[in-house]
């Protein structure tokens, strides 16, 4: 499925944080209180596509395999 920047903008609380990274969309919600860079970083990306800072901090593969089964769209 396809969103639009408004819909995944929408989804921008602790009980319900949706992210774009790589033109996916991710429910993130449940590694938020476990995020390395806290929570307010995720929150400053919400409705936004986070790829080039998600890049930029030199994520783990670990990480990227963590999403895999975060990914609505």
């Amino acid at each position: 499925r396809t969103y639009t920047y408004e819909e995944i903008g929408k989804h921008g609380s602790c009980d319900d944080l949706w992210m774009i990274l790589h033109g996916k969309v991710y429910d993130i919600t449940s590694v938020v209180d476990s995020h390395p860079g806290g929570a307010e970083v995720l929150f400053d990306a919400v409705g936004t596509d986070a790829s080039v800072a998600f890049d930029e901090v030199g994520h783990s593969q670990d990480s990227l395999d963590m999403l895999r089964p975060l990914l609505v769209g």
